[in-house]
């Protein structure tokens, strides 16, 4: 009796194994399709065989080109004895996106009711199952990140003479959703919903590009984008939006700056994770003191304004005296009514960006425009990969008791500052500038909050904490940090260094 009953023959070239020249065992030709991007969200493809609770193969494939999809191969039984049952486990992942393998280590999604604060303890590392061949042990040493590979189960019996042939759409819907391998229970195509393996021989999937329409849906209902006003003086209020078309985030990143530390408190960009981010009307630029200044003329009430700083010019000794808002506007030279309007609280953010009928832009949306809009593969930052000179971005002007100021000049400067911190979309001051504001509650990734967060244009609210989450860099920071870097604040905080956009749909 063969200790290997089951293997796994021609993965992406089925052409190559016709049935007519393999004996007459019990043959399964699978052909497996994706409507994941290409290879921004998967670029690898995981074939795993059991049967009777036994690992039994494991196949690994780079296929990076759209060119590669649909991959293809055969599993194939030796018996003429018994009809085994199999379960087939495909896994497609972006080139990288592994964990060191420990055993099966399933976590459920979360269910209905869970804490939005609650992070999946990590499950007891058991070594289980192993892939052991001919005596010898060839369990991979790693496995794709679960929060970011689509992960399918399938079940058949390999009967001998017969050959099937079934196709596998791995569904961007279930991406982060992992198959429950000891449960028999898989994602098939909606997030966070495991049903019973289904049998290869239930009929086959077509693909399906929901997404996609809905996607080209949500742009032709966007209001035409808004276009730059002058205040009565004449001062440009750099209040007009860009279209940044929508598109699949793999929100987060392993390579980018995967921690940061605020206040001593790390800050993880990881786990990864997968999510459309509808087409939205950004801001073009950082919302100016100017622009506060022509709302206040247009009737806008806060009962929480921005910190006043009437002097002209920055002091760095004195943290209010770097804010930017002055009671009235300062002329000349010392004006900083084209300037990030700063100190001032999240919720007055929000409601100046909602009297001008929009909001903050979610932290997916705002790493979607920053890292990934109108681009083929996501960026360290918003012009490409590289990090700025002084001139290309506004970084580096506070400073530093060891570092000294490396960028002059000194303090904020205004929002079309940075010859280099352009979007391809067309937006401004993402990278450096000023940490923004976002609608998002900080919370882990790993967080319910996150984990239970919709496909479709996610968001993580959670009213009982008391930190909002910024993103982008600042004109304090040496070295300026890359755009999937987090950080987060107080909703009461007041920040020189913090500032916002607005976002429409």
């Amino acid at each position: 009796m063969l200790v290997a009953a089951v293997v796994v023959a021609g993965l992406g070239a089925m052409a190559a194994c016709d049935a007519r020249a393999l004996p007459p065992f019990g043959q399964l030709r699978i052909q497996v399709e994706t409507d994941a991007p290409i290879p921004a969200i998967v670029s690898r493809l995981r074939v795993d065989v059991f049967r009777d609770g036994h690992w039994i193969e494991s196949r690994d494939a780079s296929l990076r080109d759209r060119a590669d999809w649909p991959a293809s191969f055969t599993v194939l039984s030796s018996e003429t004895t018994a009809s085994p049952h199999i379960r087939v486990r495909l896994r497609a992942y972006r080139e990288g996106a592994v964990r060191d393998y420990r055993g099966e280590r399933f976590v459920p999604p979360p269910p209905p009711g869970t804490p939005m604060s609650a992070e999946p303890s990590e499950p007891d590392r058991s070594d289980e199952p192993r892939l052991v061949l001919d005596g010898e042990d060839r369990t991979p040493l790693d496995e794709p990140t679960p929060e970011a590979a689509i992960d399918r189960l399938v079940g058949a019996t390999l009967r001998e003479g017969e050959v099937r042939d079934v196709h596998i759409l791995l569904r961007i819907e279930c991406a982060g959703t992992m198959a429950d391998l000891s449960g028999d229970r898989t994602c098939v195509s909606t997030r966070g919903e495991l049903v019973t393996t289904p049998d290869a021989s239930a009929g086959a999937d077509t693909a399906s590009s929901k997404w996609i329409q809905a996607l080209d849906d949500a742009r032709r209902v966007l209001p035409p984008p808004r276009v730059a006003r002058l205040a009565p003086d004449g001062t440009p209020l750099h209040d007009d939006e860009v279209v940044v078309p929508g598109g699949v985030l793999l929100l987060g990143s392993r390579e980018n700056g995967a921690v940061s530390t605020i206040y001593g408190k790390r800050i993880p960009a990881t786990p990864e994770r997968v999510f459309v981010v509808p087409p939205m009307l950004l801001d073009r630029f950082e919302y100016t003191v100017g622009r506060y200044r022509d709302a206040l003329r247009r009737g806008f009430t806060t009962a929480l304004p921005p910190l006043v700083n009437e002097q002209p010019g920055f002091d760095e000794t004195n943290a209010q005296r770097l804010c930017t808002f002055s009671t009235a506007a300062l002329a000349g030279a010392e004006s900083r009514e084209e300037m990030p309007l700063t100190c001032l609280e999240w919720k007055t953010a929000r409601q100046l960006c909602m009297f001008d009928g929009g909001d903050l832009p979610t932290e997916a949306a705002w790493e979607h425009a920053a890292t990934n809009a109108d681009r083929s593969s996501k960026t360290s930052f918003p012009w490409g990969d590289q990090s700025p000179s002084c001139d290309e971005a506004v970084w580096g002007r506070l400073s530093d008791p060891l570092l000294g100021r490396p960028c002059s000049p000194g303090g904020v400067l205004p929002v079309t500052a940075g010859t280099r911190d352009i979007s391809p979309s067309g937006v401004f001051g993402l990278g450096g500038s000023m940490t923004e504001f976002t609608r998002d509650t900080y919370r882990p990734y790993r967080s319910t909050c996150w984990a239970s967060a919709p496909l479709w244009d996610p968001v993580c609210i959670d009213d009982a904490h008391h930190e909002i989450a910024l993103r982008g860099g600042t004109w304090a920071q040496t070295p300026l940090s890359t755009c999937a870097m987090r950080a987060t604040t107080s909703r009461e905080l007041y920040g020189y260094d913090g500032g916002f956009r607005c976002a429409r749909r």
